[in-house]
Formats: C-alpha cells, structure tokens, sequence
C-alpha cells in the first residue's frame, strides 16, 4: 500500500489490515506530511500494534506528541523508514540503499522518553537491524542507548551511518562501554553542536570500527577525544597486534572542538610532560586515510607523532589545516617520507606556523634514492610568521615536479619561495600566485653560494601573478636564466621595487656579469628573443621600470597598464634592428587590447616609428587616460594599418596635441581608413588640435559611436578641398588650424550616436553635407553656450530618434531662422520631428519654450525634462493631441512651471487623449497648479503609473473631466512608497493629496539639486 496523498484516516481502519505485509504512508510531494495521527480522541497509530505480519513500513509523525507511549510494531519487521518530527531532506539523507533508517527531530516535543522507549521495542538486543540514525535539534535526549538493562552490550550490528546534530544535551551515545561487535558495519559518523559529548564512543577492545570510512566532528565544545580505548589488554597479545588500527577510515574532518586533546585515547592517558601532545596517538594506525581536514582547534600544538608505524598515513592525498593557533609546524621531518602521495595542501590563518616542511632533521646520506611527490596544489594564506614552506633545500632528494598550482598569500615574514633545487624541478607548474608577501625574491639559495648559473624551465606554467610585494626585488639574486615556453597570463600589482624586465645585453652593460652583484638593479625577468613566446595578456598596475622589449612578446594580445607613476614609455623599439629582427617582410603583432591608465610621466607608447617594418594590424581596443605628459597616440606608419581596430577611448591627457604623430619628412597626403571602427571617446583633451598634422583624409566607414567631450582647440571636421589649396605641397601646414577629422562627404555612413561637449558643438552650426551623417539616430549636446538650438540642425540629421540636450543657454529649442519662410520650413520640421521617438532636456535653466507651438511630435515615446527654471508649460494643446505614441513623460526640478498643456485661444470644449500613456511623473514642481486649466477633458486609457510628489499648489490634475480606466494608486513619494487609492475621479484624488498636506508643507528648496552653473 502506497498512499502519498493521504490526508485522514478514519480510526479503526488501519487495525483492520491483520494480513498487511507493507505499509507506506511517506511525506507529500514538499517533504510535508498532512496525515491526522489523532482523530476524535483516538491514535491511529496505536492501532500498528495489530499488524502483525507487517514486514515494511515507511511513515513520517511530523508532531512526536502524538506518538503513544506503549507502541509495539511486528516482530516480523524487515525494512523500515520511520521519521518523527519536522525533518527537511539534508546531506545526510540518501533514500537507495537504506532498507532500515530512523530519523528524529524533536526540536518541539516533550516525549523523549517515548521515543526511546518506542527504539527500543524495534528490538530488545539494541538496535541490531538498524542501518541508518540520525538525531537532530532533539535537546531532551542525553543518551542514544540507554539500555542498561540489556545482558548484552551488542548494540548496533547493522547501523552504517550515525549522525547527530544539534543534540545539545547529549551526553554520551551509549552508558557502557561497548564490545567489538557493536558498530561493526559503521561506515560514517557525524556529528555537529554536540556540546556536552566528551567522547564519540567508548570501547573495551581496539578491535572497533572495522568497517569506518568517514568521521566527521564539528562544533561541539566539550570533545575531548573522538574514540577512547578503556582496556589495553588486546594490544601485544598473541596475535602480534602492537597498535590500534582504523584500517577503513578514509575521510577525517574535525572543526571547533576547542578542549580535544586527541583523535583516539588509551585507557585516559594523558601527556604529564610539557612536550606537546600530538593530535594523533603513536599507537593508532592509519593505513587507508586519504583525506584530513582540521580547522579551529586554537590549542593543538602538534599533528603528527614523533614515532610513526610503517604505513600510518602513507595514503594520504588532502590536508587541510586552518585556524589552529598554536602550531609551529606542519609536517615534521619524520613524516616527508609518508606524505610523498599527498597531492593537495591547504594552510590557513595559523598565527604561529613558521615552516611548513621541516627538512632540518632529514638525514639525507642515509635516504634512498630521490623521492618523488605527488604534491600538486600548494594553498598558503594568512601565516603572518611563516618563514620557510621548505626550510632547506632538499637538494633534489624530494621531488615536487608536479606541482601545478601554487597560491601564497599574506605571509610577510617570508624572504622566498622556493629553493633552488626544487625551482629547477618545477616542470609541471601551471599556476603561480603570489599576494601580500615579503618576500624579496622568488627563489632563495637559502644555503650560500652556487657556484654553477642556474636555468630555471617552467614549460607547463600558463598564469603568474605577483600582487602586493613592497619587498621584491629580484627573480633569483644570483646569475641565471629562465624560460617561460607557455606562460599566457602576467600580472603584477604594487611591486614598487623590482624591475619588470631587462636583456641581458642591458645587464652586461650595467657591469653586472658577475655571480655577486647589486640585487636592487636586477630585474624580476632577464628576457631575451622570444623568453615568452605564448604570452598573451599582461596586467601592471602600481608598477613603476616598465619597458616592453618587442622581440619577447611576439604573441602579446592584450596589456593594461594601470597607476606606474615612473613609466616613460611602453614599447621599446630603439634599438631593434628590424632587417636582423624580422628579415622577411611586415611583422605583425598579434596584440589587440591595450589598456593604459594613470602613467603621469608616460611620453610614448612607441618610442619609434617602426616605420611598416612592424604592424600592430590586429588591435582592436586602445584606451588611454591619465597620461598627463603624452602628446600623442600612434607613430603614423602603425595608424595606417589598424584595419581591425574598432574602440578608441582617450581621456584626461592633458598634452595630446594629436592622435597620430606627423611622419618624419613625409610630403604625401596620408590616407587613414578604419574600416571596423565603431566607437570614437575624446575626453578632457584641452590641448588636442587635430587627428593628424599633415595633409590627409580619413574615412570611418562603420563608426556608430562618437563622443567629444572638453576638446575646446579643435575643428571638428572640415572638408579636405576646404582646409588646404590644391596641389600645395610645399605650403607648410600650421596644425593649430587643423580640424580634427580632415572628412569625405560620406566619411561617416554609418554614424548613429553622436555626443558633443564644448567647441566640438561647432559642428552643428557648420554647413556639414547631409550625406555626412546620413544615418545618425542619437545626439546628445551638452554645454552649449548658444541662445537657441536650430531646427536647420535636425533637418540635416533626417534620421534622427534621440535627442538630449544638457546644461546648455538655450532659450528656445527647434527655432526658425530670423528669415523664415514658413511654408518649407513648416514641412521640414514636421518630417524631422515625426521621426523623433525620444526628447531629454536636462539643466537648461534659461530655456522658456521647449517645442513651438505648431510642433508635432506623432512617434515621441518617451519625453523627459528636468530642471528647466525658465519653462511655465511644456506644450500647446495642439502639440499634445499629436502625441499618440507617448508612453513616458517625466517632468522634474521646474520651479516656473504652471501647467503642463497650455490652452491655445479661447476653446468651447474640447478632448485630448494620450492613448498610450503608461508612466507619467510630476516631481517638485513648485509653482504647478494644475496639468491643464484649459477647456479640455482628458482620456488616460493606458495610464498605469502617476507620481504626483514635491507639487504644493496641484489643486487638481485637469478643470474638466479626466478618465484613466486602469490607474488604481497615485505615487506620493518614492522614498516611503506612500500611494494614495484613486477614489472617485483623479481630480478628486489630487484635491484629497492636497488636503493631506495641510499642517506638513512642502518646503522646495534649490539648493536641494544640482546647480547647472556649477557644472564645467
């Protein structure tokens, strides 16, 4: 029977199944059980006892209250799934292969008794069946078998796995000790916030726990010893047995048991002397374990015994080790040998640990041949006196070659990494981190001198990174080489001291060709040809003596260059000799993202023009800003050929005169085409004049985006035939009257975005061809200083949708010219505005008329005005009705506004409708008395959203009807989400706001906003 939606149960019902073999009444499809155990009175499952020949049961009592206290289930019981109380499937739970499990949480009952008693009729020898016990959150319980009664101590025959959480009056499992064959299929304990546990179990015999694989004891304060042995009368008895021997046990995790002492105790016995006694006994065996993590144990001082039995710990493969504050040392020389399988070392946050392998004590004449580990991930973090991870040099009698990955983080009173012998041995390594160290150099001689230069090989090593290192002044301080075959990533942070990179043709001329020499000249990397072949990216930030040596990078494909405040320049291209170099023909970079900010004495990133001996053809992202001493960006032989460039961001450099440098002696005009470019950003340029110096054209075929921002001593554009007289090649050009782009009539076909600031917005008022931006959708001018913004503009931007206007004087926006001819005009801007999809004016503080009154702006979705003192309405009734396609409109910050709509002449009766309107926002408006006082009713069908907030004179939205089918609330304030139910009509609504406000006036206060006048 197999009822998973089973609600009720009539009484009587159940007790009528004396034949049922299986019964199963599991949780619903949440985990939940809706069963009613108590009807009228009677418990239904008082009524189990008549099951006799039951062989299965799966149940669940969520409330154990309701459990009777003389419950007898069928001696006949073979597979059981009983859980009493609130239980929410954990980690612990595995439903396949688990015939027998019993779960309790009897956080909320007052029966423990019952439940025990109710255990125990399971069976009267103690449980012998049971595979699976787990107990949480049940404080009443301070014992698990308390079956003192029993002639046998045999309990749990069959339990696999043990788990006890939150027991926090727990005061031992069992009362007695306990034979050899209790728990003799346990595979797993566990247990958490047992805190009143001294021991896990208590044996008379070391012959327990056969079978154990897994041990897992956290968080339980009073943990003295995880298994006690109470007799040592077994140990060197007649079957040669010298030692206790958990032979299973594979997985090992112990965390916060701040009074443990040790894993296993003999008869009680405790260290009297002041040695410091080892979290593991001499005479406990480990044979099998893999696995060990210890964490939070601030007294233990010691791991590992000083005696160890021939295969303890020969398998381990993982340790972890965290928190432990008293610990000095991780691995004592006795136990190199036995961890030669260990493949991962975690150490963290140990205040005390000064060396992580101690090679003091190793007798290396009398060691075998070299001993190869299996080391290959090496985490150290937080060990503040941490001096050594290898106190001495292992001289190459233990291998650590495979180690991939190596992590060292925040250990300062460490001088070096590793030693040399193990250095040299590393070809495996993949990942090298370092952060927050004091080391000085990454590899020590630790031992005196070396007489033979060494060669360091890291053929494996993909990523090195070297973050936070005030002391590092060298790779290795003596003479030596070192090759970095695969070595993709580079990245360095804060190391003031060193020297990134230097040929050794520049060390022989610093006369340092000697084994002894100063290590404050060395650099960290002696490169020449081709030391990094397959490096890819480099990231220096807070670095300072950086110079690029092309030959080395070859395969570079992105760099960034972040706050070197002592860098001149980037690319070192003196003295390469390209015929020897690069005999064949162009050379091409690979490099394609460049990066560089905050190099104040940075004056070029190329040093020389390569002059198309080297190609950088497949850059695709330049970003410079901060660089307050460069003049320029590219030698003009490298401008020429960045056919797959497609950003150019520079920003905040205050002596760039030009973005392409003028090219030795040339007399030719230049032509620069930059087919894949979509995004150009000049900002904060003060000294930027033009693109290029001489006599050229560029053509941007695919630019999208264009931004010019405080560029104030450039010509935007110009046409070439306009700027210089035909065939003058002899004519000296004055780049100070150069524009910054020298165009074609369709150098710009698909320009899109266009962001002007400043002199840059002299463009606008240029006669520029129609077919120069024939497909411009977004513009955004900010800080014009011009009284009006013209229509003649946007009818040459016949494309346009977005338009943004910030901080600027105008006074009207849209005007005719002072000779109007209105009939041609009228048209073109009802072709031009009809377009418009989205109009934004911000902090125009002067602007007293947004669009003329005979405006129609039929594809307007979102409009937006914010901060514009001057305004007192912001459209015409008849501007307003062609707003059909509206669906936003926001206004804000207008301390004149009246109304909203102003009336036009004297109307009888009248209907607008905004029938898309969804979103509408009147936000401290101070002077704002109504939307519209004119003769008009107003229909709102879509309106979803209305924000009236900061308008204290808004007696009411409209003086005739207003209908908006769908608004439920009027938004207040956004900051408290106060709201207001539409009652009645809007107006009535709007009047009973108003009426709320009485006694809390609305102070508006200028100063409350951002002052146009103090923006640059």
């Amino acid at each position: 029977m197999y009822c998973p939606y089973l609600r009720n149960i009539p009484p009587n019902v159940i007790s009528t199944f004396t034949r049922l073999e299986e019964l199963y009444l599991p949780a619903g499809r949440y985990g939940d059980c809706q069963i009613k155990w108590e009807v009228e009175g009677v418990n239904i499952l008082d009524e189990l006892k008549n099951l006799r020949h039951l062989t299965a049961l799966e149940i669940r009592i969520p409330d154990a209250n309701v459990l009777p206290k003389c419950l007898f289930l069928s001696k006949k019981l073979e597979r059981y799934e009983i859980i009493i109380g609130n239980y929410e499937w954990g980690p612990f739970y595995r439903r396949h292969g688990t015939s027998r499990m019993i779960i309790l949480n009897l956080e909320t009952s007052s029966c423990c008794d019952d439940v025990q008693k109710f255990l125990s009729v399971l069976d009267g020898r103690g449980f012998p069946e049971l595979e699976y016990l787990h107990v949480q959150n049940s404080s009443c319980f301070r014992t698990v078998v308390d079956y003192l009664e029993s002639e046998s101590c045999h309990h749990f025959l069959f339990l696999e796995l043990l788990s006890l959480h939150h027991v926090l009056n727990l005061e031992r499992i069992h009362n007695h000790q306990l034979s050899a064959e209790s728990f003799c299929r346990l595979r797993t304990i566990i247990v958490e916030f047992c805190h009143k546990l001294k021991n896990v179990l208590s044996f008379s015999t070391y012959k327990a726990l056969p079978l154990l694989q897994k041990v897992h004891v956290t968080r339980s304060d009073n943990m003295e010893e995880i298994f006690a042995i109470r007799s040592e009368k077994d140990i060197n008895n007649g079957e040669g047995m010298d030692q206790i021997e958990f032979m299973q046990l594979r997985f090992l995790k112990l965390k916060s048991l701040p009074k443990l002492i040790s894993f296993c105790s003999i008869n009680g016995n405790k260290n009297t002397l002041d040695t410091p006694t080892p979290l593991f006994n001499q005479k406990v065996a480990f044979p099998s374990l893999e696995e060990i993590e210890i964490s939070e144990m601030d007294d233990l001082e010691m791991i590992w015994p000083n005696q160890l039995y021939n295969d303890s710990f020969c398998n381990l493969n993982s340790l972890e080790v965290k928190e432990c504050n008293k610990l000095l040392t991780i691995f004592q020389s006795n136990m190199l040998e036995r961890i030669a399988r260990l493949e991962s070392l975690t150490i963290c946050h140990c205040e005390l640990v000064e060396q992580i392998f101690d090679l003091q004590g190793v007798d290396f004449e009398n060691l075998h041949s070299g001993i190869e580990t299996l080391l290959s991930e090496l985490d150290i973090n937080g060990l503040p006196k941490l001096k050594h991870i290898w106190n001495k040099d292992p001289q190459k009698m233990f291998s650590y070659k495979k180690l991939s990955s190596v992590k060292v983080n925040d250990c300062m009173s460490m001088k070096y990494l590793f030693p040399i012998s193990i250095a040299e041995s590393l070809s495996e390594l993949e990942q090298l981190r370092v952060y927050n160290c004091g080391v000085e150099e990454i590899v020590g001689d630790g031992q005196g001198e070396v007489k033979v230069a060494p060669t360091f090989v890291f053929p494996q090593i993909t990523s090195l990174k070297l973050k936070n290192l005030p002391r590092l002044k060298t790779f290795y301080r003596g003479v030596y080489t070192s090759q970095w075959q695969n070595l993709k990533k580079l990245v360095m942070r804060r190391c003031d001291k060193v020297e990134l990179f230097a040929s050794s043709e520049l060390l022989n001329s610093r006369g340092n060709n000697e084994v002894q020499h100063d290590v404050s000249v060395q650099p960290l990397f002696i490169v020449d040809k081709v030391t990094f072949p397959s490096l890819e990216e480099i990231k220096i930030s807070e670095s300072n003596n950086l110079t690029i040596a092309q030959e080395s990078f070859c395969n570079l494909k992105s760099m960034e260059f972040i706050n070197c405040a002592s860098v001149e320049e980037i690319f070192d291209l003196q003295k390469v000799n390209f015929e020897e170099s690069y005999p064949r023909a162009v050379t091409h970079h690979q490099l394609q993202k460049l990066y560089i900010k905050g190099l104040p004495k940075l004056k070029q990133i190329w040093n020389k023009d390569p002059q198309a001996e080297l190609s950088f053809k497949s850059l695709q992202q330049v970003e410079v800003s901060d660089c307050q001493s460069l003049k320029d960006i590219f030698p003009a032989s490298i401008a020429r050929n960045l056919s797959q460039l497609v950003k150019l961001d520079l920003e905040n450099c205050g002596l760039v005169e030009e973005i392409v440098a003028m090219e030795g002696e040339a007399k030719a005009s230049a032509r620069f085409v930059f087919p894949k470019v979509t995004s150009i950003r000049l900002n904060k340029l003060p000294q930027l004049r033009t693109f290029y110096p001489g006599v050229h054209s560029s053509k941007w075929l695919f630019l999208k985006e264009l931004e010019v921002i405080s560029c104030d001593k450039i010509e935007l554009l110009a046409s070439q035939l306009l700027s210089f007289q035909e065939n003058n090649e002899e004519s000296h050009l004055d780049k100070s009257a150069q524009p910054l782009f020298l165009v074609e009539k369709d150098s710009f076909p698909n320009l899109e975005k266009l962001k002007l600031r400043g002199e840059a917005i002299k463009i606008l008022q240029s006669q520029f061809s129609e077919q120069l931006f024939c497909n411009l959708k977004f513009l955004e001018v900010y800080n014009d200083k011009s009284v009006i913004f013209p229509i003649c503009i946007l009818q040459r931007l016949r494309h346009m949708k977005d338009l943004r206007l910030q901080y600027s004087s105008y006074k009207e926006i849209f005007s005719y010219d002072e000779d109007k001819t209105h009939v041609v005009i009228d048209s073109r801007l009802d072709m031009v505005l009809q377009k418009l999809e989205c109009l934004m004016v911000y902090y125009c503080v002067n602007l007293i008329q947004v669009v003329p009154s005979s405006a129609s702006f039929q594809n307007l979705t979102f409009f937006r005005v914010w901060s514009c003192n001057g305004l007192k309405n912001m459209m015409t009734s008849s501007t307003a009705k062609s707003l059909v396609q509206l669906r936003e409109m926001e206004i804000e910050y207008c301390k004149s506004m009246i109304e909203v709509v102003a009336k036009e002449g004297d109307v009888t009766e009248d209907e607008i409708v905004f029938g898309k309107l969804r979103t509408l926002t009147l936000a401290d408006l101070p002077s704002l008395s109504c939307f519209c006082s004119g003769n008009y009713s107003f229909e709102l069908p879509s309106l979803e959203q209305l924000t009236v907030k900061g308008c204290p004179e808004m007696k009411y939205f409209s003086s005739r009807d207003v209908t908006t089918p769908i608004l439920q609330k009027v938004k207040r304030d956004w900051s408290d989400g106060r709201e207001y139910t539409l009652e009645g009509d809007l107006n009535t609504t709007i009047q009973q706001m108003q009426d709320s406000r009485e006694g809390h006036p609305y102070n508006w206060k200028e100063e409350d906003f951002w002052d146009s006048e103090d923006e640059d």
